[in-house]
């Protein structure tokens, strides 16, 4: 029989993901001097804040949930704490320390959409622990994060060009 899984853990993970994003974009806004990404830094920050509610709301309406399709029992779980453990924003007030180490506008930059695209991954794969009724609000979560990745980009481009 598959084993079942405690989706909240999983969840947790991205509530973690998400306070992590929030401290690292209040942080670099902080140090910016630069009012465009100073703006940008803070909505993104607002954002991460929203998402973490979200995932918060999601991980209370949620228990245990028996993934489609498992090769080997606590095969998704295995990949996904594997997915997790790569997004540094995992780990406890890393945000706080990356974005300390971060002297420049564009490694911020750099820093901040390799970040997004890790967190789009992690929330795709998530998916697989969660009922599909959840669904629609990660994918809204993940379209959010697309959109950051690309704000982040042109923001990039625009300062290059300064």
């Amino acid at each position: 029989m598959p084993r079942l899984f405690e989706a909240r853990e999983i969840i947790g993970l991205a509530i973690r993901i998400e306070e992590n994003g929030e401290e690292f974009y209040t942080r670099l806004a902080n140090a910016t001097k630069n009012l465009q990404v100073k703006e940008t830094f803070e909505f993104l920050a607002g954002e991460e804040r929203k998402h973490r509610n979200l995932f918060r709301e999601i991980q209370q309406r949620i228990g245990e949930f028996k993934p489609i399709y498992e090769s080997y029992p606590g095969e998704y779980l295995n990949y996904v704490k594997a997915l997790a453990e790569e997004n540094i924003f995992t780990k406890e007030r890393y945000g706080q320390l990356l974005a300390n180490q971060l002297k420049t506008n564009t490694a911020a930059l750099d820093t901040a959409i390799g970040l997004e695209k890790d967190s789009i991954l992690f929330y795709d794969e998530i998916k697989n622990f969660i009922p599909e009724s959840e669904h629609e609000t990660i994918n809204e979560i993940i379209r959010q994060e697309k959109e950051h990745m690309r704000k982040l980009s042109e923001i990039k481009r625009i300062q290059q060009k300064t």
